[in-house]
Parts: structure tokens; C-alpha cells; sequence
């Protein structure tokens, strides 16, 4: 994953049903097509609102997603200009799978459920 320009916070997307980290907030998302001046495209994957807010109850707590629904531009990290199967990328996407197993994503990303929701769980 890229280093975090300027300490954006990465945050959680629903892709093609599954989730995973994204680099930066939905406006930082950058797309990694490669230029015709061999450099890597500067336009965002966001360029109008494709999406929504949604929260998952998983089995540690409450999940906070941007849910992009199943939408390949947004996995291959491509901008709509260069949505297109022959594009080349200038370098990979930024995408890491989220595992809630892992207990660095479920200190970042999980909330816990409250009490109440314990109770009738």
C-alpha cells in the first residue's frame, strides 16, 4: 500500500462484496493509469458521488464502509477517463484486503457494539 500523503487516514470500501482498505478518504483515491508522458494519471477514482455510507455488524463491532457496489473502475483504481480494458496501470492498485482476523484492522476499523446488541446477539 502507498504511503499516506499528508496523513490521510485510509477507510474501508465495499467492492464487488468485499472489503478492503483504501489508501486515503474517497476524494484521495488516485488513479494509477499510466499517461501518455509515462507518468501516473493524476485524476481521482471519485469523480461524482457513485456510492453510500453504510455500517456492517460483524462479530467484534460496528464496520463504517463506503460502498461502491460492484464497480471494476473502482478495484482496478481507474478514473473514467481511463476505464477501459486496455489500459495500462503506472503502477499497482492501492487496495489491501480487509481481514477482520487481523487485530490491526479491527483496532482501526471496528467499533464495538454496545451492550445492548450483545444482549440480544
Amino acid at each position: 500500500m502507498s504511503e499516506n500523503l499528508g496523513q490521510r487516514p485510509p477507510m474501508l470500501f465495499v467492492i464487488n462484496d468485499r472489503l478492503w482498505i483504501g489508501p486515503h478518504p474517497i476524494d484521495g483515491i488516485q488513479c494509477v493509469a499510466r499517461t501518455r508522458s509515462n507518468t501516473r494519471c493524476k485524476n481521482w477514482v471519485e469523480t461524482s458521488q457513485v456510492g453510500r455510507w453504510e455500517q456492517l455488524v460483524s462479530r467484534h463491532g460496528l464496520i463504517s464502509v463506503y460502498a461502491v457496489g460492484r464497480d471494476d473502475r473502482w478495484l482496478a483504481q481507474h478514473c473514467v477517463r481511463h476505464d477501459s480494458p486496455d489500459t495500462v496501470d503506472h503502477e499497482l492498485p492501492d487496495w489491501e484486503a480487509f481481514s477482520e482476523d487481523n487485530p490491526k484492522n479491527t483496532a482501526r476499523f471496528v467499533r464495538p457494539l454496545p451492550d445492548i446488541w450483545e444482549a440480544i446477539g
